[in-house]
């Protein structure tokens, strides 16, 4: 395969991570790059990093958090060496402990510890991984941004030996990526770069401000890890077959409406994780969305890291285009397929309406795209389990008839479509 971008559509998790284990598991690729940060917890990819042969890349873009890093890497080291084949940019910058919410020196605990990383950095008071191999002057940095916040407490000295010591564990992967990335381009090895989040979260083009500090789009792939577009080939936009979304922020398609949102937003107990598979399929079929939000949380078990429900909606057309423009996708990849199945019908939002006027693009102000009304097609649905389908002609009517849709309003070919959580549940399409 040509060099590849991976790009999430919607709101994130949409199964990047899945296919990118799948790519590589197919031996498509000889590396495969993080740009950016999606989280504090530097937990890898275990299919990927310990795959033989395979180059894993932590760019520029990435945030990080020594403590983490360094137990995942000795993790990992102590099973597979990864010399050689682990590479993390010494552009990256790091989280210092004022940057934490519970620290004593955090100027604002609203903010989670990546915000104020990224904060620092704008504001050209971060700290790099570079930085570290000067030990005098990291303790010079960390001595003026003490002084310049009279309030902090501690000693500037002994949080220098702390963090040098944490990076002498990990120094040797430590380096310019650049010239990793140019020898690859150079003896033409395929490279796959993952992207973090999504379109919709984009600072720039998402649906600010419920969005993060980093550019989640393809443009922030190449800015993250100093990889000019020139040098790509294709942008592939990864589709969950049910947008999700989690947390607050406009979600034109969410099923169950205000109802939803307001549950996923103040859910404490998750009552959900007690249903049955089979209530589940129940409630799928039961003619109430806000049920039907529940079915297909619980099927595809759509909760947050930290037990949060996720809101589920219907395929958006206008913000899958939205995302194919500012992306500048070549194609598709659709995953979760499986999880629609059972129903006796699917919906796509074709349009938007406000009032009488139709709405040929995805608003930009919060206070218009609350007030949209989403027009639908209505398809048949589909029974049986999909799952270890490997031809597109293999799948019901109703599942084909849905990709066909999702190819028709978008202009894109569906090259591959997840049909399960299995690493060879998957259909390539030329």
């Amino acid at each position: 395969m040509p060099n590849t971008f991976a790009v999430g559509t919607y709101w994130g998790d949409e199964g990047i991570g899945k296919l990118v284990t799948t790519l590589v598991e197919n031996n498509f690729f000889s590396a495969v790059v993080r740009a950016s940060s999606d989280s504090v917890d530097m937990r890898f990819n275990r299919n990927v990093i310990e795959k033989d042969n395979l180059k894993y890349i932590l760019g520029n873009g990435m945030i990080i958090d020594l403590p983490s890093l360094v137990d995942e890497i000795q993790k990992i080291d102590a099973e597979r060496k990864l010399d050689g084949r682990l590479f993390i940019s010494n552009r990256a910058h790091v989280i210092m402990p004022y940057h934490l919410p519970d620290d004593v020196n955090n100027l604002d605990p609203t903010l989670n510890p990546l915000d104020s990383c990224y904060i620092d950095k704008f504001k050209r008071k971060g700290i790099r991984l570079s930085l570290f191999c000067f030990p005098e002057e990291l303790e010079t940095r960390i001595s003026s941004i003490f002084e310049s916040n009279p309030s902090f407490v501690g000693d500037p000295k002994q949080i220098t030996a702390d963090y040098l010591k944490m990076f002498g564990k990990i120094k040797s992967f430590v380096g310019d990526i650049s010239l990793i990335l140019d020898d690859l381009k150079k003896n033409e090895k395929p490279i796959l770069f993952e992207g973090a989040l999504g379109t919709g979260l984009s600072a720039d083009h998402g649906t600010y401000p419920y969005v993060t500090p980093i550019e989640t789009c393809a443009g922030g792939i190449c800015s993250g890890a100093g990889f000019g577009p020139s040098y790509v080939h294709k942008i592939v936009g990864v589709v969950k077959a049910y947008p999700t979304r989690a947390g607050p922020g406009p979600f034109p398609t969410e099923i169950g409406g205000v109802k939803s949102e307001e549950y996923c937003l103040t859910a404490g107990d998750i009552e959900e994780f007690e249903i049955e598979m089979n209530d589940a399929s129940k409630l799928m079929n039961s003619g109430k969305e806000y049920n039907l939000g529940i079915a297909l949380r619980v099927q595809g078990h759509e909760y947050a890291q930290d037990g949060r429900p996720r809101r589920i909606g219907w395929p958006d057309m206008h913000a899958l285009n939205h995302a194919r423009r500012v992306n500048g996708i070549t194609e598709l990849a659709v995953t979760k397929l499986d999880i629609l199945s059972g129903m006796k019908e699917v919906r796509i939002c074709t349009g938007y309406r406000i009032g009488n006027k139709d709405i040929e693009y995805m608003p930009v102000e919060e206070i218009e795209l609350r007030r949209v009304k989403p027009q639908y097609i209505t398809l048949e649905g589909w029974e049986g389990n999909i799952r270890h389908i490997h031809e597109f002609e293999d799948l019901p009517r109703g599942a084909r008839q849905f990709i066909e849709a999702i190819e028709k309003y978008s202009g894109l070919t569906v090259t591959m479509i997840g049909t399960g959580p299995g690493k060879d549940d998957i259909i390539f399409r030329d």
